[in-house]
């Protein structure tokens, strides 16, 4: 009898209470997830840690020097490229002039919209940073080049070669830069040269640790100072008063009289070679860093009616060596090493104190280098690299990459590098998986991609394959000129290349055409010098948006001109075209948000409402780095930046932050355990989410950092990842330090 009233109860009591009981217990949460996934409204996320995106290192940096406010800066990296950074667009990267294979930037000087820069190939390099075009290229008549300095009054440049000597060249024509004069040689190679400000003097500091001060005119040598023969002076700087600084490979800074060759100080504060040395503008603060990674703050102090030179602060922001430091006019500091970030410190008056302050601008590409398709297969290219990947099925919840076997685990179909020597500027893979593209700064290719269960071995004598799948073939399709930016159309039938001055299209069926048009405003037509080049495509394939200086909207089919979106107070970072609508969604480089209505050319009703709420929400400084829809949900637009993920509802309006609302000082803040108590209890979990989704605005932070976040088919996801423990692990290893304690 008491067995049959067990049964009975347990078959009559509510299974519908076990299966909430465990669900509010988090105990169902993955076999809901998981199992059930077509009743639940969030899309499958492919979590993609496989892309071997590696940054850069810093080897030079060099602010825009002009008669007024300088406000960019150059940024040269040790595969050979340089960027162009608008300190003013909240540190918007504008530009790169792509590197190559075996090629280094050790020496860089701007002027005004003209770009030197010189390496161990031991050319001369010109390049017009307005209209985005090489100039020039002169040999440096001394072998390769360490180093590159400039005066504004003389219109010189004074290059230090291998072979010992200085080499001035004269830009004073604005058409061409001409060979002047070799000054005197000493008996090592020249690894730093300084210009005086104002007079025909420059000083050089080479390998046999001599200083020479030199006479640009006559090219005679007027004082040399034989410091030690065994150490290396990496950077040297001449002020006004003649005062020579030089930065030794003992970890010295030391401080010279420029008539007579007297030292009249000496800093020992680093434990390894001063790679870099940087003088403010009213030459009475010095700044130094090297291999220590230590940044040190000199400043000349009056101290019992004499002027003396007191070390006054030193911070340790970088984690690797730090190559570079440079001082803008308006005392904004940046530094730059191995580690590939780029730190900058605004408030130097108190530099190296604890309440003091800095940046650090990431290193990830702010526009993205990573491209999907429906066809589940993901493009990535950096330097010389192009890498064709096949997405997994991902059935099993975990994170593409960490599987090995099955079908869940992601193939490298494809990796080829190009013939030239040059960088990949751009890349495309059309949204069937059949083409794919890429252009370098001589010239750009377009292949076909087949995939067959057969093995076939193929080679190309344009391009080399590194590595490639078994079941995939590539054969040459077409040959272009180089082009800034390219994208396949939705429907794959049509690429779209944009060059700073052209509009092109170029059908890929059999009877189709190419047309071209000029840029309504092209870069070499603009005020000041360009921004980021961006382009979008309509998801029907018969519009595209072109954002330079000015963000104009094109007709593909007839190749023209539609409209021009008002000028906004901020420049656009990330463009994107609303599905199923005439609209097009821009974001800033301030983090504001603005809907364009295409067909009646005004910003909609959400747009003027929404435009100024999001800066509030984010809180970060952080700007936007991609837009992608969802084609199941065209009302939601999903952004990324380098840390976060969120998505924007275009039909409601967006919540006001009320954590920047000032709070009342009497209210009591909540306690621990009633913290814990709603973190635990699913109801107050969920009133909180509720009160965000019906707000049209949500948050995640759970991938980080993010290289690329986007929709590659209706209901899939694609989160690329590229974690900081793998890329400190292929860093070189740093400078051994004993620490307190040990």
């Amino acid at each position: 009898v008491v067995i049959v009233v067990v049964v009975l109860v347990i078959v009559n009591f509510n299974y519908r209470s076990i299966f909430r009981i465990l669900s509010e217990r988090h105990y169902l949460i993955p076999y809901i997830q998981y199992k059930d996934r077509a009743k639940v409204t969030m899309p499958v996320v492919h979590r993609c840690r496989f892309v071997p995106f590696q940054p850069r290192a810093v080897n030079t940096i060099t602010f825009q020097s002009t008669r007024t406010q300088a406000l960019r800066l150059a940024v040269s990296r040790d595969n050979g490229s340089i960027e162009i950074w608008n300190m003013a667009n909240n540190w918007q990267h504008e530009w790169t002039i792509p590197g190559g294979e075996n090629t280094s930037v050790e020496g860089m000087v701007w002027v005004e919209d003209r770009l030197f820069y010189a390496g161990l190939r031991g050319s001369i390099f010109e390049w017009n940073v307005r209209q985005r075009s090489l100039v020039a290229v002169l040999d440096s008549y001394g072998g390769p080049v360490w180093c590159m300095a400039t005066s504004l009054e003389q219109q010189q440049l004074a290059v230090g070669c291998e072979d010992g000597s200085v080499k001035v060249f004269s830009y004073e024509n604005q058409d061409n830069l001409n060979y002047v004069r070799t000054c005197d040689s000493m008996q090592g190679r020249v690894l730093s040269v300084g210009w005086h400000p104002t007079d025909a003097i420059v000083v050089a500091g080479g390998s046999d640790g001599t200083v020479f001060v030199l006479n640009s005119d006559s090219g005679r040598t007027l004082l040399s100072v034989k410091i030690s023969k065994d150490i290396l002076i990496w950077d040297i700087a001449l002020l006004q008063d003649m005062t020579i600084v030089t930065a030794d490979s003992r970890g010295c800074v030391e401080i010279y009289n420029g008539q007579f060759g007297s030292r009249i100080a000496s800093f020992q504060q680093h434990e390894a070679d001063v790679l870099s040395l940087a003088v403010n503008k009213n030459e009475d603060t010095l700044y130094a860093s090297g291999i220590d990674n230590k940044v040190i703050q000199i400043k000349l102090l009056e101290q019992q009616n004499t002027a003396n030179w007191v070390v006054t602060g030193r911070t340790r922001d970088h984690t690797h060596d730090v190559r570079s430091v440079a001082i803008s006019p308006n005392d904004i500091l940046v530094t730059g090493g191995v580690d590939s970030n780029v730190i900058t410190y605004n408030n130097l008056s108190q530099f190296g104190q604890s309440g003091s302050t800095h940046k650090k601008i990431s290193p990830f590409p702010q526009q993205p280098c990573v491209e999907v398709s429906s066809s589940r297969n993901l493009l990535f290219h950096q330097d010389r690299i192009l890498q064709l990947w096949r997405l997994g099925d991902n059935d099993t919840g975990k994170d593409e990459g960490q599987d090995s076997d099955g079908q869940n685990s992601p193939q490298l179909l494809l990796q080829l590098s190009p013939a030239a020597a040059d960088n990949i500027v751009c890349s495309a893979l059309s949204d069937n998986g059949k083409y794919l593209a890429y252009s370098t700064i001589t010239g750009s290719r377009m292949f076909t991609l087949t995939h067959e269960v057969r093995v076939i071995a193929w080679t190309l004598n344009c391009d080399r394959i590194c590595k490639q799948a078994n079941n995939v073939i590539l054969q040459s399709k077409q040959k272009f000129p180089p082009v800034n930016k390219m994208m396949f159309t939705k429907d794959s039938k049509s690429l779209i290349r944009v060059t700073d001055s052209h509009f092109q299209t170029y059908g890929l069926h059999e009877k189709a055409s190419s047309k071209e048009c000029c840029l309504c405003n092209p870069p070499s037509k603009t005020e000041g010098l360009p921004g980021p080049l961006l382009l979008a495509l309509s998801p029907d394939s018969k519009l595209a948006a072109v954002s330079t200086s000015e963000l104009d909207i094109y007709d593909i089919k007839k190749c023209s001109r539609v409209c021009r979106v008002p000028r906004l107070v901020s420049s656009p970072c990330a463009i994107a075209f609303v599905p199923d609508k005439q609209r097009i969604l821009i974001a800033t480089v301030s983090n504001q948000i603005f809907e364009y209505d295409i067909a009646k050319e005004k910003f909609t009703s959400w747009s003027k409402q929404n435009c100024q709420a999001l800066p509030d929400l984010l809180r970060i400084t952080e700007m936007i780095v991609n837009i992608s829809f969802d084609p199941n949900r065209p009302g939601q637009a999903m952004l990324h930046t380098h840390t976060a993920m969120f998505s924007i509802d275009l039909s409601k309006t967006l919540p006001k932050n009320e954590n920047s609302k000032p709070q009342n000082k009497d209210a009591k803040k909540p306690s621990k355990r009633r913290k814990i108590q709603n973190q635990s209890d699913p109801k107050a979990s969920n009133t909180n989410k509720s009160k965000s989704e019906s707000n049209g605005f949500k948050i995640m932070r759970k991938y980080k950092p993010l290289l690329f976040a986007g929709y590659s088919a209706p209901g899939e996801l694609v989160v690329v990842e590229r974690l900081w423990l793998e890329i400190i692990k292929a860093l070189p290893p740093v400078l051994s330090r004993r620490k307190y304690g040990t």
